[in-house]
C-alpha cells in the first residue's frame, strides 16, 4: 500500500513541476514504454490524477486554502452586508476554503458504523449535522439511481431564476436556491429534509461546477473509489440565532491520510440574502 501511495505522490508532483496536461496523462497510460507499475496507478487513480491538474490550472488554484483564518473569523462576519459578500467573493471566488484546525472532538467517532449516516436537527428542525463514514458501498448506492425530492428543507424561500457573474465573463443563469444536501447523493446520503439546507447555486457546486460542496464530495468520492478504506465524513450548518438559512457550512474528512476541514459559503457574489426568511435582492 506504502509503494501505490509513494508511486502516486511521485507521479502527481512531476505533473506539477513538468505543467502535464490531461491528454499527455491518458497518452502515458498506454504507451509500451511506460513502466507497468506506474501505468496500472494510473489507471486505477485517473480521477485523482484529472483532479489534481484541474486544481492547478484552475483559475483559483491558489485559493483553496488559507492558513491565516479560523472558523471563529468566518462565524464573526455579517454575511448581510454587501461589503462582506464583496470581500468573500474577491478572496475565495469558489466558495470554499480549507482551513487548519485543531477539532480534537472529531475523534469521538471512531466507533461510527461504516456506510450509516445519521442526521441531526435542533428544536427548529434545521438542520445542524450530518455525519457518515464512507466506504465503497456509500459511493454505489444511489449510483445512476438519483433520488428526487418529496419535502423542501426548513427554510426554503420562494425561488426564482437570476444570473449570477463569476470568473472570466461566466455566468450562470438558473434557480437561485438549490435543495443542497449536507451528505451528498453521491456519497450514500438521502433526501432526509435533515440532510438538506437551502443552499444558493453557488454554494451547493460553485462557480465552475467544482467548487462549493461540491469540492469535497469530488474528493471523498475519488478518494473512496480509488482505496479499500473508510472515511470520516462530518457536515455541520452554522445559523445566526433562529435565522433558518444556514450561512456557512463546514466540512470535515479525517482519516489516518487525510484530515481536512473546508469551510464553505452559502452566499452569492451580486446578492444579499435575508437568512431569516430566505428572501434576497441584488446589490449594484
Amino acid at each position: 500500500m506504502k509503494k501505490r501511495i509513494t508511486i502516486l505522490i511521485f507521479v502527481v508532483l512531476i505533473i506539477n513541476i513538468y505543467n502535464i496536461n490531461i491528454n499527455t496523462i491518458k497518452k502515458f497510460a498506454i504507451d509500451s514504454n511506460t513502466p507497468k507499475l506506474i501505468k496500472n496507478e494510473l489507471k486505477k487513480n485517473f480521477n485523482y490524477v484529472k483532479n489534481s491538474i484541474d486544481d492547478k490550472n484552475s483559475v483559483t488554484a491558489n485559493k483553496y486554502i488559507d492558513d491565516n483564518k479560523t472558523l471563529d473569523y468566518f462565524k464573526k462576519l455579517d454575511y448581510e452586508k454587501k461589503e462582506t459578500i464583496i470581500k468573500l467573493f474577491k478572496d475565495y471566488p469558489d466558495y470554499i476554503i480549507e482551513i487548519k484546525h485543531n477539532d480534537k472532538k472529531i475523534d469521538n467517532f471512531v466507533n461510527l458504523k461504516e456506510d450509516t449516516p445519521i442526521y441531526k436537527a435542533d428544536k427548529l428542525n434545521r438542520s445542524i449535522e450530518a455525519i457518515t463514514l464512507l466506504n465503497k458501498n456509500s459511493i454505489l448506492r444511489n449510483y445512476k439511481n438519483q433520488q428526487k425530492f418529496d419535502k423542501n428543507p426548513v427554510g426554503w424561500a420562494k425561488n426564482k431564476k437570476v444570473k449570477i457573474n463569476w470568473l472570466n465573463g461566466k455566468i450562470y443563469n438558473g434557480y437561485f436556491w438549490n435543495r443542497s444536501h449536507l451528505i451528498a447523493d453521491s456519497l450514500g446520503g438521502s433526501v432526509d429534509i435533515k440532510n438538506l439546507i437551502p443552499g444558493t447555486r453557488t454554494q451547493n457546486i460553485g462557480g465552475n461546477h467544482k467548487g462549493g460542496m461540491r469540492k469535497p464530495e469530488i474528493l471523498a468520492y475519488n478518494y473512496i473509489k480509488s482505496n479499500n478504506k473508510t472515511l470520516l465524513y462530518i457536515v455541520k450548518p452554522y445559523y445566526k440565532n433562529n435565522n433558518l438559512i444556514p450561512y456557512l457550512v463546514t466540512v470535515h474528512l479525517k482519516n489516518d491520510e487525510i484530515d481536512k476541514l473546508y469551510v464553505v459559503f452559502n452566499i452569492a457574489n451580486g446578492y444579499i440574502i435575508n437568512y431569516s426568511n430566505g428572501n434576497f435582492f441584488k446589490y449594484d
